[in-house]
């Protein structure tokens, strides 16, 4: 009874400490004392005991592994000049006879915090060329800048799903005043729609010539058709090269703005939903958003100071009725419908 009694002075736990607190007491005393008495003592399994031991010793031998495997990784990948990852290291350490795998090594390469150190191909941007087709040059190129309106005409097509059905939006926006000047709805993206819209377009601008209207090359306007309603209407057609969306930036971006300030804001359930959508849209685009590259002003307020600096007070009519409109109807709290310009 004094040796157990030692023993049970030595461990300084007791039967019902934690697990894990009396296996380290019983390992503590591996050597010293009879290990079947310590595990009685602490009511411990012989068996759990060993299992225990074991596991520290393998975690040892795999410290011990990986103290020896670290610089061998460490030179491989040197050796490499950086560029070697673990597949490749561990590849290396195998045709020499070391027994490793690649999740190894990659956790050494992690605990060494060293990656392999790759180039990247700088990105050229493509030297321009120049279309072969006479009928498909860029006359606007970067100058989105105009001093006056019906010099340059931008429009393009996008697409707008509504009920999992797929409906195509054309607009056309004068450069001058970034204002949108014709809108058209289309369940197809066809030639017939921009035909329509390009003659919306004219009718509103009270036909005027040589005007420049400048698009992408979409299979629509490079048709036979619309190409022949411009010459037939005295208008210049221009075209953004292939895969350069930013040649036609300006429709471009109110199409961004467009779909993130209003379509992507609202559920529609039918199509007279969305008809309306986009129509309110762009009477709020052109009579009450602000445009930074108009000094803070919207696009009917920069065409009616053009009319009065110029001294055009024939058409300042309209340009005056448009502002009193949008005022009234915004205190209201009511966007003025001008009918839907929808082509089913």
């Amino acid at each position: 009874m004094s040796i157990e009694l030692e023993i049970y002075k030595s461990l300084e736990c007791l039967p019902s400490s934690p697990r894990l607190v009396k296996l380290n007491a019983i390992e503590k005393y591996y050597n010293i004392y009879p290990v079947k008495t310590m595990c009685r003592i602490l009511d411990v399994n012989v068996g759990t005991f060993y299992n225990h031991l074991n596991r520290k010793v393998n975690q040892k031998s795999y410290l011990t592994n990986d103290i020896n495997l670290k610089p061998l990784v460490l030179e491989v990948f040197n050796k490499s000049k950086q560029r070697f990852g673990s597949t490749k290291i561990a590849q290396v350490l195998k045709n020499d006879g070391y027994t490793i795998s690649y999740k190894k090594t990659k956790q050494l390469m992690n605990e060494l915090n060293i990656v392999p150190i790759l180039g990247k191909k700088e990105k050229k941007e493509p030297a321009p060329v120049e279309s072969k087709n006479r009928y498909l040059k860029n006359k606007v190129g970067n100058n989105f800048k105009r001093d006056k309106p019906n010099e340059v005409w931008v429009t393009d097509v996008t697409e707008v799903t509504v009920l999992d059905n797929d409906f195509f939006v054309c607009t056309i926006m004068d450069l001058f005043s970034r204002k949108v000047i014709a809108h058209r709805v289309n369940l197809k993206n066809n030639t017939k729609l921009i035909i329509i819209t390009l003659k919306d377009a004219y009718e509103y601008r009270e036909s005027p010539e040589n005007v420049i209207v400048h698009s992408d090359r979409g299979s629509n306007y490079t048709s036979y058709k619309y190409r022949s309603l411009l010459k037939s209407l005295k208008l210049i057609p221009s075209y953004s090269r292939t895969a350069r969306p930013t040649e036609n930036a300006v429709v471009e971006s109110f199409f961004s703005h467009f779909k993130k300030e209003e379509i992507y804001r609202q559920k529609y359930n039918s199509l007279e939903d969305l008809q309306q959508s986009i129509d309110e849209y762009i009477d709020f685009f052109n009579n009450y958003r602000p445009h930074h590259h108009l000094n803070g002003q919207t696009p009917n307020s920069f065409e009616k100071n053009y009319i009065i600096k110029k001294g055009l007070t024939s058409q300042l009519s309209e340009q005056s009725s448009f502002v009193d409109e949008i005022k009234k109807t915004f205190s209201s709290g009511q966007l003025d419908q001008k009918g839907s310009k929808v082509l089913l």
